[in-house]
């Protein structure tokens, strides 16, 4: 029989969605919460969310990628324009001088954004060093908020009469403004910084607004407003050429395909509808995969493949958190939850003081470190017993299964760093040391180390101190893991330039440095090294259907770090490369060949003999690590369809400490069990988010999930409503 402790007490809010944007070649995704924060998504490796960039400011309004991809521009309520690297780190911070950015426009070409303020303005500023105002766009009327703003199409070239920047307030009235000095290099030659517009088009009701403004090729401008309406204007006369009436809610997104055939709208309720263009714009068909308000659409001008469909995709995202991918043509959809796909959770065993009587042996005591957006929250696991037991559960691992639900799950610490500048601390990582004895938690500015003491005859009673090392052993990490050798507590940790470092916990001294992931340009291999390459280039060529090489940049993010069982070997993992490191004689090991899919998770089994490897396609392969080669199991035997179908990503791996050979591969909503022995595996879904799923013993396990029902009580009432028999 397998008992469960089924967590689902833990509080959890995810926040919704008010901006998406593509990089240069469309590989990442940036996805702009309410709340400020930036997630960056990889299209190219099936959605996998690989890092989130915290911002401070609540109200983000847009968010762009710019300079090829490399740098994230975050406005918002809060009057500021934020430029961050891709590692959360902030570049610079401008004041916009207009009061709360209610809309932001990049121009690539020109390296400036436009932005709409709140006192009717549209500024311009530079996004390169001096980072300075070059034009303020303001109307005719007295100035009212400005709510959205765009970049035209024709910048200078063949329509040099055309307005260069368009914005729209409560005036009723969309502006043009022709900004030639800032195509003049000459410095002495500009003009004022003040621009009057060049031309302005009004609509016809009263109270009549726009929220979203689109340029064409074709010379129109689309324009979404408040009363539902979807206007086409001419650029060069100002008059719209057609006005379609949809709906009786304000419109808040407006996306085109790549050939300008197809729009998709969305507003203030739960369905996108989309249009075709065949000598006028007419309505063809409407999507409801959304719960609530989408406030966000965005369409690929690259075909892209994804759940084995090849097309032109619109992705949307609004109130219910989730993003929704829409083939245009098949308008088959797929949805990707909010969950992170690093696992937030970690669980540590207590030893209990032993008396003399052999009689006085007690059960280690099991704690739960469940991270959040700014604090660290420390569970305590109870014991099994007869009264707290529930039925057999359908829900469970397995169908013979029973169910504890959170009947003596008890919180015993919520630990809340703080920054420096006594600002919130968002945290990019944490972990706890197996013995339940040190917590670490990172930043994008430093790595914090915690002790903690358990006292009590059931260790309930917690004393925390800080332990203070210096910034230079303590960088900011995006992954972490303890290990203990010669009787010493390490930390391991995978800083944001690529490096990995152990510290000593007690002395702060930093015993290795590895360099393996910043391989390229950037990395020099001893003769050593480059013997381990040429024998991972010779597996590559006998597993070509299952790896292949793939060159992701320059870019360096250390996604994930493993420690065997006994201490001795040390895994981690960027996007597509896995490197294994001898921890015991604090040397470079082996690496592993490159893969066909990106890296999604990885864990040793319990003997410390296997390394298993997860990829973002859902498929998995077992490394020998004495032997330094893909395991025999992983060449004979093809992973499962009935895995690599499901939607998601594989987010955690669980061995079974007393059956080595069995393990559970997981994800949000699904279960994979295989034995590899006796090549015994199965899949289940489930009708809940997990976020974690561990073994505990050999007879308990423990899940930590979100119910779909929970998420939506976060949520405020939809718009639209579905009733019955309609």
């Amino acid at each position: 029989m397998l008992w469960v402790h089924r967590v689902s007490c833990i509080d959890w809010k995810p926040v919704s969605i008010s901006s998406l944007s593509f990089n240069h070649d469309e590989s990442l995704l940036a996805v702009g919460r309410e709340n400020g924060d930036v997630e960056i998504w990889n299209i190219s490796q099936n959605f996998y969310k690989e890092t989130t960039i915290y911002n401070t400011s609540y109200g983000l309004r847009r968010v762009f990628f710019f300079d090829k991809g490399q740098k994230i521009l975050v406005a918002g309520l809060d009057e500021y324009i934020r430029i961050y690297s891709l590692d959360g780190q902030l570049i610079q911070s401008l004041l916009s001088g207009g009061g709360p950015i209610w809309d932001a426009a990049v121009c690539h070409a020109l390296e400036m954004v436009a932005i709409a303020c709140e006192n009717g303005t549209v500024r311009v500023f530079r996004t390169e060093a001096p980072y300075e105002l070059v034009a303020i766009c303001q109307g005719p009327s007295p100035p009212r908020r400005c709510l959205t703003c765009c970049w035209n199409l024709e910048l200078q070239g063949a329509q040099p009469d055309l307005p260069s920047v368009w914005g729209s307030g409560h005036d009723g009235f969309i502006y043009g403004w022709q900004l030639s000095s800032l195509f003049n290099s000459n410095e002495s030659s500009r003009r004022s910084l003040m621009n009057t517009p060049k031309c302005s088009m009004n609509f016809s009701k009263k109270d009549q607004f726009a929220w979203q403004l689109v340029p064409t090729r074709s010379k129109t401008l689309i324009s979404g407003d408040s009363n539902g309406i979807v206007t086409i204007w001419n650029q060069q006369t100002c008059t719209p050429i057609q006005e379609i009436t949809q709906r009786n809610f304000d419109i808040l997104s407006i996306s085109l395909d790549p050939t300008e055939t197809i729009m998709a709208v969305s507003g203030v309720d739960s369905c996108v509808t989309f249009f075709k263009y065949e000598q006028k714009w007419s309505s063809w068909k409407e999507e409801r995969k959304h719960t609530h308000d989408v406030r966000a659409l965005i369409t690929t001008q690259r075909k892209h493949k994804l759940e084995d469909v090849e097309g032109y995709h619109l992705i949307s995202g609004g109130i219910d958190t989730n993003l929704v991918v829409t083939e245009l043509r098949t308008s088959k959809t797929t949805e990707f939850n909010a969950l992170p796909h690093q696992s937030p959770c970690s669980v540590a065993w207590i030893e209990q003081e032993q008396g003399s009587n052999f009689m006085d042996y007690m059960e280690p005591t099991r704690v739960l470190l469940f991270q959040q957006r700014t604090w660290l929250e420390l569970w305590k696991i109870g014991q099994l017993s007869s009264s707290t037991l529930h039925p057999t559960n359908p829900r469970a691992m397995h169908v013979n299964a029973k169910v504890d639900e959170d009947d003596d799950l008890q919180l015993l610490l919520k630990l809340a760093p703080a920054s420096r500048e006594k600002k919130s601390f968002f945290i990019t990582c944490s972990s706890i040391s197996p013995n339940g004895k040190y917590v670490a938690v990172s930043d994008c500015n430093c790595t914090k180390i915690y002790s903690i003491t358990y006292e009590g005859p059931l260790k309930n009673h917690l004393q925390v101190q800080p332990i203070v090392h210096s910034q230079q052993a303590c960088p900011p990490a995006t992954a972490l893991a303890f290990s203990k050798t010669s009787g010493s507590d390490i930390l391991i940790l995978a800083t944001r330039s690529g490096i990995i470092q152990m510290i000593d916990i007690s002395s702060g001294a930093i015993l290795a440095r590895f360099g393996q992931h910043k391989r390229g340009d950037e990395m020099v291999y001893d003769e050593e090294e480059e013997g381990e390459e040429e024998e991972g280039d010779k597996e590559e060529d006998d597993f070509e259907g299952i790896l292949s090489a793939i060159s992701f940049g320059k870019r360096v993010n250390i996604r994930a770090l493993a420690v065997s069982k006994n201490g001795k070997w040390l895994a981690s993992g960027d996007a597509n490369r896995v490197h294994v490191f001898d921890l015991e004689r604090r040397v470079f090991y082996a690496t592993l060949p490159d893969f066909k899919a990106g890296l999604s998770t990885l864990d040793f089994s319990p003997n410390s003999e296997k390394l298993l490897v997860a990829l973002t396609d859902k498929t998995f392969l077992f490394y020998n690590v004495m032997d330094k080669e893909i395991d025999d199991w992983s060449v004979t035997h093809k992973v499962p369809s009935k895995l690599t179908r499901r939607k998601g990503q594989i987010v955690g791996i669980a061995f079974d400490p007393v059956n080595h050979s069995s393990v559970v591969l997981y994800g949000h909503s699904f279960v994979y069990h295989l034995d590899y022995e006796r090549n015994v595996w199965s899949v289940r879904e489930y009708p809940f988010n997990r976020f974690y799923f561990d073994f505990l013993s050999g007879t308990e396990t423990l899940s930590v999930d979100i119910t779909q029902e929970k998420i939506q009580e976060t949520l405020p009432p939809p718009f639209y409503r579905h009733k019955f028999n309609t």
